[in-house]
């Protein structure tokens, strides 16, 4: 037989044996994870690196298709230009709300596999590695 050693505060949070916090974050948004590590402050800030880099990419690819543009004065280089300038829109917009969120405090809230920004950041590190493919054959 063994014993449930944890205690259930009234808001629903769970307290360990020696104390910890076992439960959803508190109300400060905190979910330290091993060694008292935040895990979702992590997270945020890493969907922020990805979010800058995807950036830092789009710009190149701009620079090139304007460049190429210059050049040709082609429709698919024109339809290319555009598409990267709102990709370059979304990510400059998305990441300016990451950022937001952490300065104004409310960006300990929902980096989690439940909330849509764990999903969303995935969808950001695979906009990584497509934007550096596609860098890496535009700059050939």
């Amino acid at each position: 037989m063994t014993q449930n050693f944890t205690n259930t505060t009234p808001n629903g949070t769970d307290i360990g044996p020696n104390g910890t916090h076992i439960g959803p974050p508190g109300p400060e948004g905190m979910n330290p994870g091993p060694g008292g590590l935040d895990v979702i402050g992590i997270g945020n800030y890493l969907a922020i690196i990805v979010g800058i880099a995807n950036i830092c990419l789009l710009i190149a690819l701009i620079y090139v298709y304007m460049k190429n543009y210059r050049q040709l004065k082609s429709k698919f280089t024109m339809g290319l230009l555009v598409f990267a300038s709102l990709l370059l829109l979304q990510n400059v917009v998305s990441t300016g709300v990451l950022i937001l969120n952490i300065a104004l405090g409310t960006g300990h809230h929902g980096f989690e596999v439940d909330r849509p920004q764990f999903p969303l950041s995935s969808i950001n590190i695979i906009q990584l590695i497509a934007l550096s493919i596609l860098l890496k054959i535009t700059w050939e």
